[in-house]
C-alpha cells in the first residue's frame, strides 16, 4: 500500500507530465516543456525516495521502533551559539565597512560559534541516552 506523501508525489510527478505535453502542444514552445519535463523527473524521483523510505513511518506495532524512533526523543536544549554566530556576521559586514580589526574578530567568532554550534548539536543527538551524551560532549570540550 503506498503512503499518503507517495501518492501526493506521483500525483504531482503526473500533473507535471501531463502540463507538459499540453503546453507543448498548445504553445509549441520548448522551455516550458523542459521545464515542466524537469519539473515531472524531480518529483518522480522525490516520490521513488518516498516510496522506498515508506514515509518513514513508524509500525505502531513495534514498541522498540516506537521508543527509541527520532521523534519520540527530548527536544534539543535551546543555545546562544546561534546569537555569537549571528553577531559574528554582524561584526564581518561592520568590518568591510570600517576597520579589519572588527572583520578578523567578526571571522573568529563565525568560525568559533559555528564549531560549538555543530559540536552542541552532534552531542545531543549521539544516542538516546542524555548521561552519555554529556559524557561525549565532556570529552571534545
Amino acid at each position: 500500500m503506498l503512503t499518503t506523501g507517495t501518492k501526493l508525489l506521483v500525483g504531482a510527478t503526473v500533473a507535471a507530465f501531463v502540463a507538459a505535453i499540453v503546453y507543448g502542444l498548445a504553445k509549441n514552445g520548448t522551455l516550458g516543456v523542459v521545464g515542466l519535463l524537469s519539473a515531472a523527473t524531480a518529483l518522480g524521483l522525490l516520490a521513488g525516495i518516498n516510496l522506498v523510505a515508506r514515509d518513514s513511518n513508524v509500525s505502531a506495532m513495534d514498541a522498540e521502533a516506537v521508543v527509541e524512533a527520532p521523534a519520540s526523543r527530548s527536544a534539543p536544549s535551546p543555545s546562544l551559539w546561534p546569537l555569537v554566530v549571528a553577531g559574528g556576521a554582524g561584526l564581518i559586514v561592520f568590518g568591510l565597512v570600517t576597520e579589519q580589526a572588527f572583520f578578523l574578530l567578526g571571522v573568529i567568532l563565525v568560525g568559533l560559534g559555528m564549531f560549538e554550534w555543530m559540536l552542541e548539536a552532534w552531542s545531543e543527538r549521539a544516542s538516546a541516552d542524555v548521561a552519555f551524551n554529556r559524557e561525549a560532549r565532556g570529552r571534545l570540550s
